[in-house]
């Protein structure tokens, strides 16, 4: 269906095709116009109160445009309704969405004066946020006219939104008014509102590259400050109120808090100074005044709010401690912590069920006696006696919560049970155990991954300070592996950026974290020293090979008990994984044959056969660090 917006944009296109028409225009194409004009004027039999001249009169149209309460703020003249009008017909003919200036020009339906005026005219269309540059500029457009004749520029997504009827501010207004007066969390409406917008206008998004020049204060306003209003219709005796009152936040700084608070827990990125100053200002003055404000006046700074103390201009230093995290979302009134509530709705977490015991772990009597040393020091860390002894802690940080942390490595072939053994120390600590999402932490820009290590790590340490949980890391190579030597190159650079973090992060986490890996050779060697413990899970020799067999067919199923195991264990080489999947398999063949139907040793040893012709892994392995 059509908005009224849409609506004025193709009754413009309509006038001016028929204003453009030559004297030789085909009878069809006169034709066509006429019967458009006949379903104008049956329009105007439905709804009298509209003449056929105020729906084909440019001025008409631009009052019709200019009423609606969301394209007022534009200010739209008669050349915006021509380029806006010819985008929008472009886009609808031929899928077009980016223009450049000549084109942009060429929607006018008078040329300008020259050049200054084409100039001025792009950088208003700009400022207003009429046009959007496709791609975010080197230099500001107010300043380096190359930037201007060489940029390709769409449509502003959010008057997109607002011209097919889809705008989300008044939806955004809407959560904050509902909310507050169901007493709803004030910051949890404001990431609401602020996550709905930022869905419908991508430009917000500043965290890959600036476009030097361009502003969002004016649009992020209709949002926040309704919240501000919001917050200070709150009691004072409300958490965030007192927030607001210890720490002095005028308006400004509130803003500035909200959207650091709404980039670091929703979007899982970290601000830099110029990308806020950006959000926060409606022009150039107000954007100068930010960058002072939040570099050498900076409030957060002054009020110990910041998790780095040392700001610099270009890094990505606005987030905030996890004391100040804890203070600004009331924690300090002891609410009760919901594990599953937060590692659902989280990117980095998925929580894993433990059915394993430690009687199922089928391992070489060595490997197993370590598993159980680590069981052991994890239940009982003997704080008093290593403290009488006068055992001296890696860490330079005197925080007896490092002290209880341990990293554990367990390394080796695939399917050799790494992670049924985090399940076991899970069970036995009787810990939940929380798989960390390694895909998520990688982005398409490499600073954005530097940004969501941080904030992996900032999750850990919240969830363990409350639930104290084992944290699994799947083919942690992945993440942590050998730093590379050519710091010209950026990939390089980067990757070495965030085995940095994970160096400096897994020194002094207070949890639990298992890493996994099969090919241990790929790790970085620095990393040697952050596991407490090292184990290389062998893959099962003949005796574990046989009790593998018995764990994976129980009696339950039929003609388990009658098979010949030993032949089995003895001629194929399998790690437990492997045996599942080919008793998975061998079984499913079972059920092929009907209900009466038993497991035979002719199923297992078929698909034993396809297992071992058809497996990708090799018998060697490379042991401990190089």
């Amino acid at each position: 269906m059509k908005t009224d917006l849409i609506q004025c944009l193709e009754e413009y296109n309509s006038l001016k095709q028929r204003e453009d028409m030559p004297c030789e225009t085909s009878v069809d194409a006169k034709e066509n116009l006429s019967l458009n004009s006949h379903r104008s004027v049956l329009r105007e039999e439905k709804h009298p109160g509209k003449s056929k001249q105020a729906q084909m009169n440019p001025s008409r149209l631009l009052k019709r445009l200019n009423r609606h309460n969301e394209i007022s703020d534009y200010h739209i003249d008669a050349n915006d309704l021509a380029v806006i009008s010819g985008i929008y017909q472009q886009t609808r003919e031929n899928f077009d969405l980016d223009f450049s200036i000549r084109e942009i020009l060429g929607f006018l339906p008078q040329p300008l004066s020259g050049m200054k005026a084409e100039f001025e005219y792009m950088q208003s269309l700009l400022d207003r946020g009429i046009l959007s540059f496709s791609y975010p500029p080197e230099h500001d457009f107010h300043t380096n006219l190359s930037t201007v004749v060489q940029g390709q520029y769409r449509l502003n997504s959010l008057i997109w939104s607002i011209l097919l009827g889809k705008s989300p501010l008044q939806n955004c207004e809407s959560i904050l008014s509902r909310g507050f007066k169901l007493e709803y969390d004030p910051l949890e409406l404001i990431c609401d509102s602020l996550e709905l917008l930022f869905s419908h206008y991508p430009d917000l998004r500043q965290d890959s590259r600036i476009a030097p020049g361009m502003f969002y204060g004016r649009v992020l306003n209709k949002v926040l400050e309704p919240a501000l209003n919001g917050v200070a219709s709150l009691p004072s005796s409300h958490w965030l109120s007192k927030f607001v009152s210890v720490h002095g936040l005028d308006p400004f700084w509130q803003k500035c808090l909200y959207l650091i608070y709404f980039h670091q827990n929703r979007l899982n990125v970290d601000l830099s100074i110029p990308a806020l100053s950006v959000l926060v200002a409606g022009d150039k003055a107000e954007h100068r005044q930010a960058l002072i404000s939040l570099g050498k006046l900076n409030v957060f700074r002054r009020e110990g709010l910041l998790e780095y103390e040392a700001l610099g201009m270009f890094r990505n230093d606005l987030s905030l401690t996890d004391a100040a995290l804890t203070e600004l979302t009331g924690q300090t009134e002891e609410k009760a912590f919901d594990l599953r509530k937060v590692v659902s709705q989280s990117a980095f977490f998925s929580p894993i069920e433990t059915p394993q015991t430690l009687d199922q772990l089928i391992l070489p009597v060595s490997s197993l006696e370590n598993v159980r040393t680590i069981i052991a020091r994890l239940n009982d860390p003997r704080r008093e006696e290593i403290a009488r002894w006068g055992l001296i802690g890696a860490s330079l940080s005197g925080d007896e919560s490092i002290q209880q942390g341990c990293n554990i490595l367990l390394h080796g072939g695939p399917g050799t049970g790494k992670t049924f053994i985090a399940g076991v120390l899970a069970k036995e600590l009787d810990r939940p155990l929380i798989m960390i999402n390694a895909n998520n932490i990688r982005e398409m820009f490499y600073g954005s991954t530097e940004k969501r290590a941080r904030a992996l790590f900032r999750e850990m340490r919240l969830i363990t300070k409350e639930a104290n949980p084992v944290f699994l890391l799947n083919e942690g190579d992945q993440l942590i592996h050998k730093r590379g030597g050519d710091m010209e190159r950026s990939a390089d650079a980067t990757e070495n950026a965030i085995q940095s973090i994970f160096l400096e992060e897994m020194e002094t986490f207070p949890g639990i974290l298992v890493v996994t890996s099969n090919l241990v050779q790929n790790l970085d060697p620095a990393m040697s020293r952050r596991f407490h413990y090292k184990l290389e899970i062998p893959a099962p020799d003949q005796t574990c090979r046989l009790k593998l067999w018995k764990l994976h067919l129980p009696a339950t199923i039929p003609g388990a008990a009658d098979l010949d195991l030993e032949s089995l264990a003895g001629e194929f080489p399998f790690t437990g994984g492997q045996i599942r999947i080919v008793v998975q398999n061998a079984c499913h063949a079972a059920f092929s044959r009907g209900s009466q139907a038993k497991l035979t040793r002719d199923d297992l040893y078929r698909y034993s056969l396809l297992e071992f012709g058809s497996s990708f892994e090799t018998q060697s392995k490379v042991i401990g660090f190089r």
